[in-house]
């Protein structure tokens, strides 16, 4: 009777344990990100996540493919994003930068810059999708894009050569008190379908909060880190209001200053 009295308990136990493991589910990646719009086009589902609504600036975008009949998700599918602007009497696109493949979670990841609100006119989003075996699939999607309440995008004509050109704020976009990640892309507006990535620039970068009159220490002045983006550090000492001041230079020329991004903690 003490055998059995020990022996129950510990099945008792591993098969609690057991249904306990069967209601584990796998985290799904998408669940912290937000469903922007999804299609089917030649039996595969195609759906598009972002970290947020899309707003105008810099928008990473997650596309992830499935097979619509058996809910499979595919990796080795090629994707491109074509953003473009229908304001009735004309039509453009917007900077973009394409997925490189799947990654570690079977999303592909790739960025949009939007130049305008969808206020302004109509936004369609094309996805295409293609895979070695020539399976294509194709979607268009009409994506609500709004204007944030504080800019996170700047577009000026450059000192130098009046050349149109965008500046995005990548991060912070949640700033904390003490040092951030202070990321910007740059892209030109070479013609109405064309937003190449611009390299080779310089910025100075000097944060001030405007209602206490003093800046802070510590900052670094963001780096070229490749197509067109650009990597520093801001230090906000405390909460509130601040304005992060901004000269672009190329060489000794000015591309352009007095130019600020308001950020508030």
């Amino acid at each position: 009777m003490k055998r059995l009295a020990i022996v129950l308990p510990a099945l008792l136990l591993a098969v609690s344990m057991s249904g306990c493991k069967e209601k584990i589910k796998p985290v799904d990646p998408t669940d912290a990100l937000v469903a922007i719009a999804s299609g089917v086009n030649n039996g595969y589902l195609i759906e598009v996540f972002s970290d947020d609504s899309l707003f105008v600036g810099y928008n990473k975008l997650y596309v992830r493919i499935k097979n619509n009949g058996t809910d499979e998700i595919l990796n080795t599918f090629t994707v491109s994003l074509k953003p473009m602007m229908d304001m009735g009497t004309m039509q453009h696109s917007a900077p973009v930068e394409n997925p490189a493949g799947a990654n570690a979670d079977d999303l592909y990841e790739g960025a949009v810059v939007f130049i305008m609100p969808s206020m302004a006119g109509t936004w369609t989003l094309s996805v295409h999708a293609e895979d070695s075996q020539g399976n294509v699939a194709d979607i268009d999607l009409n994506p609500m894009v709004r204007m944030p309440a504080e800019a996170r995008l700047l577009s000026f004509e450059s000192e130098i050569d009046s050349s149109k050109l965008f500046v995005s704020l990548c991060a912070p976009l949640s700033p904390e008190v003490g040092l951030n990640d202070f990321e910007l892309a740059v892209h030109k507006k070479e013609s109405m379908m064309s937003f190449p990535p611009v390299d080779g620039l310089s910025f100075f970068i000097e944060p001030e909060m405007p209602s206490m009159g003093h800046g802070s220490p510590n900052n670094v002045n963001p780096l070229a880190t490749g197509n067109g983006h650009y990597l520093g550090k801001v230090n906000f000492t405390m909460t509130g209001y601040w304005k992060v001041n901004l000269t672009i230079m190329q060489g000794q020329d000015t591309v352009k200053s007095h130019l600020a991004f308001d950020i508030t903690l």
